[in-house]
């Protein structure tokens, strides 16, 4: 089978391995033992309906756990899109399963080797609890249209009335 991707040239480069995963090779070898682990015991967890027997069907593109920690690194630093991310010889369809299953397997382990923060913070008032010291905060975000809900609802009324007023204030108008 054909690598698309040499992984062992960004683990020889410590420079390499930095900008496409966030981490050192020392972190990267570090965290790779835990990782496997937590992959072989999701493994075990999963009961599926085989269709095929274990081992059947077209060879997985991420064989080792190496690559599979390459890879949900290699989203989380980079977040490509999952076209992009599809460059590992995959769909992109594939892609998306890889980080469904690939990022819980990675939080497991970041935990059991205590490095998880204790807390999300799911509010800006929370934060700025966490964080007393902190004057300034910056959210960089973009607005965009939503799609219209279907059928004659007050809810698309509302929806209607919202379009037309954001409509007259693009042209200048007050309606």
């Amino acid at each position: 089978m054909k690598q698309v991707i040499n992984i062992n040239r960004a683990l020889k480069s410590e420079r390499l391995l930095k900008a496409l995963t966030g981490v050192s090779v020392a972190e990267f070898n570090t965290l790779l033992p835990s990782f496997d682990a937590a992959v072989t015991k999701s493994k075990r967890e999963q009961k599926t309906n085989r269709k095929r027997a274990e081992g059947g069907g077209r060879k997985h593109t991420l064989l080792t756990s190496q690559h599979q920690l390459f890879f949900i690194l290699f989203y989380l630093k980079c977040y490509p899109t999952f076209d992009l991310a599809g460059f590992f010889d995959v769909d992109r369809s594939r892609s998306w399963h890889w980080v469904q299953e690939l990022l819980p397997i990675l939080e497991k382990t970041l935990a059991w080797q205590v490095v998880l923060p204790k807390r999300k913070i799911r509010t800006v008032e929370e934060f700025m609890h966490h964080f007393p010291e902190i004057k300034d905060i910056f959210i960089d975000g973009t607005e965009r249209p939503c799609n219209d809900p279907k059928g004659q609802s007050p809810t698309q009324a509302l929806f209607r009335q919202a379009k037309k007023r954001a409509y007259g204030a693009q042209l200048g108008c007050n309606r």
